[in-house]
């Protein structure tokens, strides 16, 4: 088979991904619409989901590896290649190798406000996942471990009284494999990871779970297996790195024992999802950007390809866009501290996921759904130009002082000096989620309404929980 025919074959499969998408966007849809009431095959969608989806990512991922050994072949038969040829060959097998991590962070994106149904109460442990390293490609499906996993979450939609989350599904869940939350209370009971060993044609699968005493994971009697004789030890590939992904688990859940105050705010929001719903709706083709505030410009590139693989192919370069910014130039008239944030909604460039902590997915914001799907099946793609400077002096006017680095806003108090680290966190909210600047200024006087409210002692560092 040629490597020409293989390309031809790796981008009718991207084509035919569009489908599943389309089934695990509807069920998103069905929830998101859902009252108080659910019907049994929205119960059922529900099951369905996880599975479809990691047997559609697993799909993607065996695909990546095709393109991979591809490539191989190809830098190994180097000097079969005339110089233009190969380069050319090795620039084919990049595109198709970024388009399926692509396709695999769109597939992740669905999974994360699935998963966020469960998390949204537990902003802690979602900081902790996002702390870990990410790990974009699912297992190797040909391995056991990859083999195991899958298997697993098909047959075991729920265990002991909870329903069990596989992360490999997720952009934001990195510890460990599964979550498991209690049904009757809504919280998480434990953290899983899967480890598999196979025995001539027997598949043995090891689920350790790691939990804290106050959401204990009781287990009945009936739960209890009885050993089968014939049963062998079970062999952990990589002992030591299993056993500091446990300690890692068991380390996740330390907040729950600290002392430290913990600050929870949540923020009622302004936004500006109806603008970018005008900017979408007024685009129809090409580059439009529009300054929407004093000091933001919201941007739509409204992508010139067909199907879903020349979509997800095509790449753009900010470059192009310089000759359009002088439309905006205005937002950049800040008494001082003018510079330029360049974000993005839902992907970064390369279809990366946006992700920060304490804030809902953007399928469950209140943006038009019809918009929202253009967005996350990569019909546009939505940039945002942001000035800091107007904010900057905004903070300064209620007493702030900005640090050099621009990381840090403090003020005094009496002789005491509080101050806000974390920033860029308050600026990714506006730039990558559409959050009006006065949510930022709310969000910060009330984070110290509250901590003055505690009675905080000097020299005590405070952990600030938002959910918005």
């Amino acid at each position: 088979m040629t490597i020409q025919k293989n390309y031809i074959e790796v981008k009718a499969f991207i084509d035919s991904t569009e489908k599943d998408f389309e089934n695990l966007w509807a069920t998103l849809m069905d929830l998101k619409k859902r009252k108080k009431t659910m019907n049994l095959e929205l119960g059922k969608n529900i099951i369905s989901f996880q599975v479809l989806l990691a047997t559609v990512l697993f799909k993607i991922t065996r695909e990546y590896y095709v393109v991979t050994k591809i490539d191989k072949d190809i830098k190994r038969n180097q000097k079969q290649y005339i110089a233009s040829k190969f380069i050319n060959l090795k620039k084919e097998g990049e595109k198709y190798k970024n388009c399926l991590t692509s396709l695999i962070y769109i597939g992740k994106s669905l999974g994360d406000a699935f998963v966020y149904l469960f998390y949204q109460n537990e902003n802690e442990q979602l900081s902790n996942h996002l702390q870990q390293q990410e790990n974009v490609l699912l297992p190797n499906p040909k391995s056991n471990g990859g083999f195991g996993e899958l298997e697993f979450i098909k047959k075991t939609p729920f265990f002991n009284g909870n329903i069990v989350l596989y992360h490999n599904i997720t952009n934001i869940l990195r510890l460990g494999d599964v979550s498991l939350f209690n049904l009757e209370t809504g919280k998480l009971t434990g953290i899983g990871e899967l480890k598999t060993h196979r025995i001539g044609n027997t598949l043995n699968i090891q689920l350790t779970i790691i939990g804290h005493k106050s959401q204990p994971l009781h287990f009945k009697k009936n739960d209890r297996q009885t050993k089968d004789s014939n049963t062998k030890p079970f062999q952990v590939p990589n002992e030591e790195r299993f056993k500091k992904q446990i300690k890692t688990i068991q380390g996740s859940f330390e907040y729950l024992n600290t002392k430290n105050p913990t600050v929870k705010t949540f923020i009622q929001y302004n936004n500006y999802y109806k603008l970018l719903e005008q900017i979408v709706n007024s685009n129809k083709g090409g580059f439009t950007i529009e300054a929407v505030d004093r000091a933001i410009a919201i941007g739509c590139f409204r992508i010139p390809k067909s199907s879903f693989s020349e979509r997800i192919m095509w790449d753009y370069t900010p470059d192009s866009i310089q000759d359009d910014l002088g439309s905006v130039s205005g937002i950049f008239n800040a008494p001082k501290h003018n510079y330029m944030l360049f974000g993005s909604l839902q992907y970064n460039k390369g279809v990366n996921a946006s992700i920060l902590p304490g804030v809902q997915p953007l399928i469950w914001s209140r943006i038009n759904n019809a918009v929202l799907k253009q967005i996350i099946f990569g019909e546009i793609f939505i940039i945002t130009l942001f000035n800091p400077g107007h904010l900057i002096c905004d903070f300064e006017k209620l007493g702030f002082v900005l640090s050099d680095d621009k990381r840090l806003l403090y003020k005094m108090d009496g002789n005491k000096r509080i101050g806000f680290e974390g920033l860029e966190y308050c600026f990714k909210l506006i730039t990558d989620f559409l959050q009006h600047e006065k949510v930022i200024i709310d969000t910060i006087n009330k984070s110290l309404e509250k901590m003055n409210e505690m009675d905080i002692k000097v020299n005590t560092k405070a952990i600030i929980n938002y959910q918005f």
